[in-house]
C-alpha cells in the first residue's frame, strides 16, 4: 500500500557538537500516495487569502498535477527557532530579540510543539520557553558571547523534526558565519532535501535611501541593488527561498519584534497544496514549478523535493 508522506530527510537526533556528517541524508521512498507543499502568495506586500486549488497550477518535472487546498488548521506544525547568540548580539540587540522571540511564541497555538536552540561556537538545545517554571527564564540567559556558527545551527535545526512533520525554521542572526563546518551550499542541498520551510530574520542596516535590494531594483540600477545586500545575506536569502521562505531584514534591533510577528503572519496565511503525483516519482530530485490563475500574486514555495532510491 502507497503512504502519504512529506517531502523530506530521515533526520537525526540532536548531540551536543556538531560533527561534519560523512552519510549522505535519506528521504522518503517513491512510494507515495500524495506530496504536501506549503505556499505563501503575496501580492503589492500583502497575503492574498480565499485562493483554491484551481487557482494554483503546479507542475512536478513539468508534468501539471491536479491540486488541492488542505486547511492548514488541521495539519500538526513544529516550529524550530534558531537563535544567534553570538559576542555581537549584546545589550539592546539582546532585549529586542527577547520581545520579538515571545511575540512569536505568543502567537503559536497550544497544539504547535517547539524546538529552541541557540547558537555561538556550539549549537545548544534548549528547554521550551512556553512551558511553566524554571524554563520560562530561558529567554533571560542569552549571555552574547563567542563566534558564529551559523551554517551548523542550519544542519543540527533541519535534523530537528520528524520524519513526516511538516515544520518551519525562524533562525535569528545579526551577521554571517565565522566558525562552521559546513558551508552554504551543504546547506542549500540540505533545506531543498527537506521539509522545513525557513525564515531568516537578520539586522541589516539600511544603505541610504535603500532598505530593501527589492527597492534597489525598482530604481532600475542593478549595481545598487548588488552592493546594498552584503553578500552573506544574499547567500542566506538563496537557502529560505529555496524552501518558500524569506529573508526578513530589520533595520535596527528594534524592528525584530515587527519582523517576527511579519514570519508569524506569513505562517497563518499560508496554503498548504496537496496533490497525488500521475505517475509514481522517480528516485531524485523533483522541480516543482508553482503559478497562480485567475487571481494576482506571487507564489513563494519550495523549489522541489527529494526522492530516495533506498529500500526500506
Amino acid at each position: 500500500m502507497r503512504r502519504a508522506v512529506f517531502p523530506t530527510l530521515v533526520l537525526l537526533s540532536l548531540g551536543g557538537a556538531v560533527a561534519r556528517s560523512q552519510q549522505a541524508p535519506l528521504s522518503f521512498p517513491s512510494s507515495v500516495e500524495a506530496v504536501y507543499v506549503d505556499a505563501f502568495v503575496a501580492h503589492g506586500g500583502a497575503p492574498v487569502a480565499g485562493l483554491l486549488g484551481d487557482n494554483f497550477e503546479l507542475r512536478d518535472d513539468g508534468v501539471r498535477q491536479r491540486v488541492s487546498v488542505v486547511a492548514h488548521e488541521s495539519m500538526p506544525l513544529l516550529a524550530v527557532l534558531a537563535f544567534d547568540v553570538s559576542s555581537s548580539v549584546r545589550g539592546e540587540k539582546a532585549d529586542e530579540l527577547r520581545k520579538g522571540a515571545r511575540a512569536f511564541l505568543a502567537g503559536l497555538r497550544p497544539s504547535d510543539r517547539l524546538v529552541f536552540l541557540s547558537f555561538n561556537q556550539e549549537v545548544r538545545r534548549l528547554v521550551d520557553p512556553r512551558e511553566p517554571g524554571p524554563s520560562r527564564s530561558v529567554l533571560d540567559g542569552f549571555t552574547g558571547t563567542g563566534s558564529t556558527s551559523l551554517y551548523d545551527a542550519l544542519y543540527v535545526a533541519l535534523r530537528a523534526p520528524g520524519r513526516t512533520e511538516r515544520a518551519v525554521l525562524v533562525l535569528f542572526t545579526d551577521g554571517e558565519d565565522n566558525s562552521s563546518w559546513f558551508d552554504d551550499r551543504e546547506l542549500k542541498r540540505m533545506a531543498e532535501e527537506s521539509n522545513v520551510l525557513i525564515h531568516v530574520v537578520g539586522i541589516v542596516p539600511k544603505q541610504g535611501n535603500a532598505w530593501t535590494r527589492e527597492e534597489a531594483l525598482a530604481t532600475g540600477d542593478a549595481s545598487a541593488a548588488k552592493n546594498l545586500e552584503p553578500e552573506y545575506v544574499g547567500r542566506l536569502r538563496q537557502i529560505a527561498e529555496a524552501t518558500g521562505g524569506r529573508f526578513w531584514k530589520a533595520d535596527s534591533p528594534s524592528q525584530l519584534e515587527q519582523a517576527f510577528l511579519a514570519v508569524l503572519a506569513a505562517m497563518k496565511t499560508r496554503y498548504i497544496l496537496r496533490y497525488e503525483p500521475t505517475a509514481t516519482p522517480k528516485p531524485g530530485f523533483h522541480r516543482l514549478e508553482i503559478k497562480l490563475r485567475g487571481a494576482k500574486g506571487t507564489v513563494h514555495a519550495r523549489t522541489g523535493y527529494f526522492v530516495s532510491s533506498a529500500k526500506r
